[in-house]
């Protein structure tokens, strides 16, 4: 590893190893007994080079450990488990590298087992991209919620590489952020499409972001022939994992776009590769989907054994934010079928389970859903406490987002007809 430069005082990189975001990055990894998650937010792989050897040489004798995520290594409590015992067992910092490139599983596994790493002796250092804080925000609750610190170590100024700029995201407020993304993705996939050096898997990492911000707007029309490129590219790569995964993504656009039939067919594909592998937190995750789908056909009792068999994985496994979007399901299926007392039971079960695990993403949608229900029976009076802490929530993690504004304009909606009822 090259030697670092410390000669120019004015050098970006030497602001960031002489400041104070640094220092506070030091302290935590230092003084940290076991279980610390911290985000460190960087600009360029150059830069996060320098700032971990510099702190290599700062928390000396404390070991270092690396770990790149990819796709085929998507899973940290696994990298972990196969460490040496005395490495697994002592005191050490890990850093986590590369989850932007390591598709969706990846942070899906980070938020699920946030509670087990917590139980390893080793502080946890996730090094992300800018454009991925929004994301960990809205996918990755127990993340972003349970952390012990976030450092923000990007260059000052405009210090970005092209591969920072085009770090997978789908975080923007407002469309005309959405709509510079679907420029920035649409443009570098038509050079590398036109470039005679083929990539196939940066062509896959376009194509999907591309889905995801089109579904962002319900356009799916324009999201699902770029699902279906990108479900192409990874059959070149024959991995039953990933495939699962994307073919579980692609099942659940189906079903927002009221294709219920298509949903359920490809839910199943993917379920069958899940089982293949073995993974049995993705089972549970399309289990549910299943039993969404089932749910919407009015298919109430196979939706609810769809459910119960998702619940019982996401118990073994130890997901308990996967066991509390279940419960939820479960719960407004309950209210669908007039057990008004279980269903309420199970809400409130799941509630207590995103309270406990910090995922106010849960707790928000749980309380819209509910208050739109009461809201469209004319139960303004019973809506309205429901739908303002939905909003005030959404407004914690994701303010400006569209999701949030629309929350607000609805209720608004509810407030007005609730004072104009009120007025004489």
């Amino acid at each position: 590893m090259n030697a670092i430069n410390f000669s120019q005082a004015d050098d970006p990189l030497v602001q960031l190893l002489t400041g104070r975001e640094f220092e506070k990055l030091v302290t935590v990894a230092q003084l940290s007994e076991r279980g610390a998650f911290v985000i460190a937010r960087y600009s360029t792989p150059a830069s996060r080079t320098a700032l971990v050897e510099a702190l290599r040489r700062r928390v000396a004798p404390l070991p270092i450990y690396e770990h790149t995520l990819t796709t085929r290594q998507p899973d940290v409590k696994a990298y972990l488990e196969q460490l040496p015992p005395a490495q697994k067992q002592q005191r050490a910092v890990v850093c986590l590298y590369d989850i932007e490139s390591a598709g969706p599983q990846a942070i899906r596994l980070l938020d699920q087992r946030r509670d087990q790493l917590a139980a390893y002796p080793h502080t946890l250092i996730l090094w992300i991209q800018p454009q991925l804080w929004g994301k960990l925000a809205l996918e990755a609750p127990n993340i972003f919620s349970g952390h012990s610190g976030v450092f923000d170590l990007r260059l000052p100024g405009g210090h970005f590489t092209r591969a920072a700029e085009t770090t997978p995201t789908w975080s923007y407020s407002s469309l005309a952020e959405w709509q510079q993304l679907v420029d920035q993705y649409e443009t570098l996939l038509a050079e590398y499409e036109a470039s005679p050096h083929d990539d196939p898997r940066a062509r896959f990492d376009l194509h999907y972001r591309l889905a995801r911000l089109y579904q962002d707007r319900s356009d799916f029309a324009l999201a699902r022939p770029h699902y279906h490129q990108a479900y192409a590219l990874l059959e070149l790569e024959a991995d039953p994992a990933e495939q699962a995964e994307m073919l579980y993504r692609i099942g659940q656009m189906y079903y927002y776009d009221g294709d219920q039939n298509n949903a359920l067919e490809i839910l199943a594909q993917a379920l069958g590769l899940f089982r293949q592998v073995g993974d049995r937190l993705g089972e549970a995750n399309v289990l549910q989907a299943i039993g969404d789908v089932q749910n919407f056909r009015d298919e109430r009792d196979a939706a609810l054994a769809s459910y119960e068999q998702a619940l019982g994985l996401f118990r073994q496994v130890g997901a308990r934010l996967g066991e509390a979007n279940v419960l939820a399901g479960m719960g407004f299926l309950k209210l669908d079928q007039g057990d008004g007392e279980e269903g309420v039971h199970l809400l409130q079960a799941a509630l207590d389970l995103h309270t406990q695990v910090g995922s106010r993403v849960g707790q928000s949608n749980i309380c819209w859903q509910l208050g739109m229900r009461f809201a469209q029976a004319g139960r303004l009076a019973e809506a309205e406490p429901l739908m303002d802490q939905a909003v005030t929530l959404s407004n914690q993690f994701a303010p400006g987002h569209p999701v949030t504004v629309y929350r607000e304009s609805v209720l608004a909606q509810v407030q007005a007809q609730l004072n104009s009822s009120a007025s004489p």
